[in-house]
């Protein structure tokens, strides 16, 4: 009587054990391949570092207690084109998005404004107080491009890659892969100065095509900037904070049969004979498996855990090779008792998505751009 009250109310995770998948990171490509995995009868594990899942899908209180915001992961962009949320039912009482109309928004220095919606004839309105000729051309990019990223670029991000050689044969058997053929080498700029007329207009529109960071002189890139585009009035935000759609998936994962492992951070990547055989915890803890998968950086993921002396010659030189982005985002996390009220035309601007100052004329976007990529930050000409 006196052993079985001491006895541990639960099992410690064995020294050793064995799965046919591990997966190193349980940031939202981990939980969405494990979750795939798990689903077709596969023992998956998922290790993450951090006490808790969902990567850059993190709610924090990082400004202070009982203030949550989203540091990483802000908004969603590609929820209407995700295939795990139609492929388990995800859309739920606990998961829910919220879609604004009033999506992106810009404010100028005279008060007056533009509001990118999700209703295209919203869109057309607000830009036709600047230019009627470039409402309408908004109007017609918004189908021509909606077509190429509801079409290709969208879908083209869920399934593996193909070879340039063959990307450019399929896109040439469709109207709409021509449509993106042609965009392919246009740079942002360009595509906005040859296409609409208003400077106001102009700005607003090459933001949206760069915020993300792609160069706006950068060619070879234009079907991203209509991607981005297109994205900037179908914008999500998860009710609740972006770590409620990580636990969404979390939860899916286990109900699939998966096991994630929490605060398990791995040191090594096991190797026999050539061939990855299972993970090595910082603990102590051994996991052979069939099928090692990692979703970390090829920096870490081969020369940390796998190390130089276990990696293939010919996959040496392309990881040396790898880079971090050319630069990274500054965001600023505020806490306000109310919504900003702008000085705006527009009241409607108030209830925008995303709202834009700052930004007055395509040459100081350019300017600041010039910076960034200089690596210079010029607090007269901050977008």
């Amino acid at each position: 009587m006196t052993d079985s009250m001491f006895e541990p109310i639960f099992e410690e995770y064995p020294e050793e054990s064995e799965c046919d998948v591990a997966i190193v990171g349980a940031g939202p490509n981990g939980l969405m391949a494990g979750t795939y995995l798990a689903s077709a009868g596969l023992k998956v594990i998922l290790l993450e570092r951090r006490y808790e899942i969902g990567g850059g899908l993190a709610t924090d209180e990082i400004i202070y207690p009982l203030y949550s915001s989203n540091p990483h992961v802000i908004y969603h962009m590609l929820v209407d084109l995700m295939p795990i949320l139609r492929d388990f039912n995800m859309d739920g009482p606990s998961l829910q998005w919220i879609k604004p109309n009033q999506q992106t928004g810009i404010v100028f220095e005279d008060g007056s404004s533009i509001q990118l919606c999700k209703m295209l004839a919203d869109s057309k309105d607000s830009i036709s107080k600047h230019s009627f000729k470039d409402a309408e051309t908004f109007g017609r990019l918004s189908v021509e491009w909606g077509r190429v990223v509801n079409e290709i670029i969208g879908p083209a991000t869920f399934i593996p890659p193909m070879a340039p050689i063959e990307i450019s044969m399929a896109m040439q058997k469709t109207e709409v892969g021509q449509q993106m053929l042609e965009l392919v080498e246009q740079c942002p700029y360009d595509m906005v100065m040859n296409n609409f007329e208003n400077e106001k207009v102009r700005t607003l529109i090459l933001y949206c095509m760069t915020v993300w960071g792609l160069d706006p002189k950068e060619t070879g890139v234009g079907m991203l900037a209509a991607l981005y585009l297109n994205r900037m009035v179908n914008k999500n935000y998860c009710y609740g904070g972006s770590h409620k759609f990580a636990s969404a998936m979390a939860r899916e994962f286990v109900k699939q049969g998966g096991l994630i492992l929490e605060h398990a951070p791995v040191d090594k990547i096991l190797v026999e004979n050539g061939k990855a055989v299972g993970v090595h915890l910082t603990e102590g803890r051994t996991i052979r498996s069939k099928v090692v998968m990692s979703t970390l950086d090829p920096w870490t993921t081969w020369f940390d855990l796998v190390g130089k002396e276990n990696m293939p010659q010919q996959l040496i030189e392309p990881v040396e090779g790898w880079k971090y982005d050319k630069w990274s985002f500054n965001t600023l996390h505020v806490a306000t008792n109310e919504i900003p009220l702008y000085k705006s035309d527009d009241p409607w601007i108030n209830d925008s998505f995303l709202t834009i100052f700052g930004a007055e004329n395509t040459d100081q976007l350019m300017q600041h751009w010039d910076n960034v990529v200089g690596g210079k930050i010029d607090m007269n000409n901050f977008a």
